[in-house]
């Protein structure tokens, strides 16, 4: 079995729908593109930001940090973040 990885940022929509764009992509493209094709606006607490990883499914920001560290994804730490969080900036 292959190793859980962090695969691109992903954003779950209310309906639960995960709308996801591969790296190097930030969440701030991924929120113009729901704004733009999806949703006139974007209300963070009903979009999560996460990632989606090797199995297809999401992660919230927590989460994916967790099996980021455990696959040696990391590049960088810190950022002026908490570091209870994964950003897109840490792993690419």
């Amino acid at each position: 079995m292959s190793e859980l990885r962090v695969v691109a940022v992903a954003i779950r929509k209310p309906d639960g729908t995960i709308v996801s764009l591969p790296p190097p992509a930030r969440h701030h493209h991924l929120i113009r593109v729901i704004y733009a094709e999806i949703e006139k606006t974007v209300d963070h607490d009903n979009y999560p930001q996460g990632f989606l990883l090797s199995d297809g499914t999401f992660a919230t920001r927590k989460r994916a940090l967790a099996v980021a560290t455990a696959a040696n994804q990391l590049i960088r730490r810190g950022l002026g973040c908490d570091d209870e969080m994964l950003f897109s900036e840490n792993v690419w």
